[in-house]
């Protein structure tokens, strides 16, 4: 791993555009072939936070988006400056961050020569939407999670398609509003994480990271000695740790946050 004082953490979200397709009729169940594209989808804005920091965020190049064209490269310059400056993040966090990973290495693919087969998979993903799968909320849809919880809900962006297709027509106002919507599901994404770290699995193991082997592998804290709760068939402590109550973990040859059977609440993989 990198030689940091801490994990460097990017929060991220993004928007596309909707395909644009030909259809005779909207009644009824639709069957659409890929025949029927006349205009593939493509990246339109991404928000991102380091950290702690405030949101950041970059769109495509409207003035090159061609409906007359079944694909164009205005997202081009998008993709390329986020994913080479993404290739920092020691951890990605979003919500149902495979789409948005996924979606943008498939435009990488097309700009592969281009970008000298540039990729984006990151190796440590956290995804609020997947992690909380476990806590039995009403919804685990971002604006429903962050209303329960009392951490704010998604800024309002109209009824339906009519912002992305205000966007897809050329309005650099509704581009503008796209923006502060994607901005707002960053931090939305970010205070919900924050908010349930305590009860849900990461992907991180600070005690590998920090070099500790005596700290919690959840939060990375080293100062309050770990708690026994128990022990397993090999005569193994079972830990808990008193700062972030993260359970159970035991201590293996290389350190703590060898994963144990039981409660779900934490997972290590690295």
């Amino acid at each position: 791993m990198k030689k940091r004082s801490n994990p460097h953490i990017l929060f991220m979200d993004i928007e596309t555009t909707p395909l644009i397709v030909a259809a005779f009729s909207i009644q009824g169940k639709q069957n659409i072939s890929d025949r029927q594209i006349l205009k593939r989808g493509q990246v339109m804005c991404i928000s991102w936070a380091w950290d702690n920091k405030k949101p950041q965020h970059d769109i495509f190049d409207l003035s090159r988006y061609d409906w007359m064209k079944k694909d164009d490269d205005a997202d081009f310059i998008l993709v390329s400056n986020f994913v080479q400056m993404a290739q920092e993040a020691d951890m990605v966090i979003g919500q149902n961050s495979s789409f948005d990973i996924g979606k943008l290495r498939s435009r990488l693919v097309k700009y592969g020569k281009e970008l000298n087969n540039l990729d984006f998979k990151p190796t440590l993903i956290d995804d609020t939407y997947y992690s909380t799968k476990e806590i039995y909320f009403d919804s685990h849809k971002l604006n429903d999670m962050g209303d329960y919880l009392d951490e704010g809900v998604k800024v309002e962006h109209g009824n339906g398609y009519e912002k992305w297709i205000d966007v897809m027509r050329g309005d650099t106002k509704a581009l503008a509003e796209m923006v502060t919507y994607c901005d707002g599901d960053v931090e939305l994404t970010r205070r919900i994480y924050n908010r349930t770290f305590p009860y849900t699995k990461t992907v991180l193991n600070k005690a590998v990271w920090f070099n500790r082997p005596d700290a919690c592998p959840k939060c990375g804290q080293d100062e309050r000695p770990l708690i026994i709760r128990k022990y397993n068939q090999k005569h193994q402590p079972i830990l808990q740790c008193p700062v972030c109550n993260a359970y159970p973990f035991t201590k293996g040859k290389s350190g703590i946050g060898k994963k144990t059977s039981g409660h779900p609440m934490t997972e290590y993989n690295r």
